[in-house]
Parts: C-alpha cells; sequence; structure tokens
C-alpha cells in the first residue's frame, strides 16, 4: 500500500505460503501479486530476474518479514524497509490517519496451522510421487481445484461450499518434510484438520489408501468424530 501509488501496475513478489485475500488485497491496489517459492532468496532472486526482463517489480517480501526494495536494490535490508514505514506513518499522521489504515480490508483467515509431516527414508511413497497422487485426488474431487498459478509442491483452492479457503502441501526447504500450511475459516476446521494429522501409526497409510481411493472419505470422516471426542 505504501508503494502503490508510487510504482501502478507493479508486480510484488511473495513467498508461496500468501493468502488469497493478499492477492486480492494487492489488486486493489494497483498492485499485481506474483506468488513464488518459500526462502527470501528465492523471493529476491525472483524479483530480479522479472526486473531484468523489464517488469516494474517494486518489493519481494517473505512471510517471515523479509522484504527487498527495487529502490534499494533488492538488498535484505531491515533498517531501510523500518525508515521507509516510518516516513509512510508521518505522512499518515498528517493526514490524520494511522499507518495500519492503509492495510484496511485486507482480507486474514480466521486462523492459520502449519503441520511438518515426517518422512522416514525408505518410506512407502517418496515426497514426488506423494505430492502427484494428491494432485490425482484433487482433480476428482469436485470441491477442490489446483491454483492456476503454483511455483512451489501443491497449492489447492477449496470452494466456498466445502470451506471457502486453500490449502498448500510441498516439500521443505531443509528437512525430510512435507509441509502443509492450512489457513481455515473457522475453529471448526482447524480442529478437524489437527484430528487428521494426529493419526500416530496408521497416518502415513490412512493417506495413501485416501488417494488411492481403497478408503472411502466416510471412514475418514467417522475417524474424525472418535477422535474429536477425546481432543
Amino acid at each position: 500500500a505504501v508503494l502503490a501509488p508510487q510504482y501502478p501496475g507493479g508486480i510484488v513478489v511473495t513467498d508461496s505460503g500468501t493468502s488469497s485475500g493478499l492477492t486480492q488485497f494487492l489488486g486493489k491496489q494497483g498492485l499485481v501479486h506474483h506468488r513464488f517459492k518459500r526462502g527470501y532468496q528465492n523471493v529476491i532472486d525472483e524479483a530480479r530476474r522479472l526486473s531484468d526482463a523489464g517488469f516494474c517489480v517494486p518489493l519481494a517480501i517473505e512471510t517471515s518479514g523479509h522484504a527487498a526494495l527495487l529502490e534499494n536494490r533488492f538488498l535484505d535490508d531491515g533498517m531501510y524497509l523500518a525508515t521507509r514505514l516510518v516516513a509512510a506513518m508521518v505522512q499518515c499522521r498528517r493526514r490524520g490517519e494511522e499507518l495500519a489504515g492503509l492495510i484496511e480490508g485486507l482480507r486474514e483467515p480466521a486462523q492459520s496451522a502449519e503441520y511438518r509431516i515426517p518422512l522416514k527414508k525408505g518410506a512407502d511413497l517418496p515426497q514426488e510421487e506423494l505430492l502427484a497422487r494428491l494432485s490425482g485426488f484433487v482433480e476428482r474431487h469436485p470441491a477442490l481445484s489446483p491454483a492456476p498459478e503454483n511455483h512451489e509442491g501443491l497449492r489447492v483452492n477449496v470452494a466456498p461450499q466445502a470451506g471457502d479457503g486453500w490449502f498448500l502441501l510441498r516439500q521443505s526447504l531443509h528437512d525430510p518434510v512435507l509441509v502443509t500450511v492450512t489457513p481455515p475459516a473457522s475453529v471448526v476446521e482447524t480442529i478437524s484438520q489437527r484430528v487428521h494429522f494426529a493419526e500416530k501409526a496408521e497416518k502415513s497409510r490412512l493417506l495413501i489408501d485416501l488417494l488411492e481411493g481403497k478408503r472411502p472419505v466416510s471412514e475418514m470422516v467417522e475417524t474424525e468424530l472418535v477422535l474429536r471426542g477425546s481432543v
């Protein structure tokens, strides 16, 4: 919002874990959201690549807060960013406004959860095949659809009648795990998702059977209801 007046139509590069609400907010500011990969260096390198290709890219920013601005040669410089925000705050105060008012209208999820699923060496399915099977399941599910633009893992949009949200399953940058980011719309959905990932002895087999169609979704729901009572 601070940069929008100076860079109309500019591209903001973020990591893969940013929300659809941010995409809509940037669009209303006259900016374009380009969701890329996790890792601040990946985000900065993508911004530089687009800039070198002739696109206007005023900002590269990760959800952790790492940010690099075009006007500062895409340096990961927290002091520069802080100074830029202080200057914007002064301008807001002169107009009788608050800095936080610049992001008014940004739609955020009620809650957000991240799960790290450990995978042992020699597991039944390597990470790449697990993602491929999940992709096939998503294509067959009427309430799920793969995100049209995605550069990391599998990002899935959930239809309004099934929760109106999204989830992302990707490989970790450093550890042998799969990471899923799920911003649910309500506390109830958070409980439901936690229950699914709380299975210990059979969680890998349950997921594989579900993706292969060997185990009906109703059985997973029954398991969820039984476990929910003990949470």
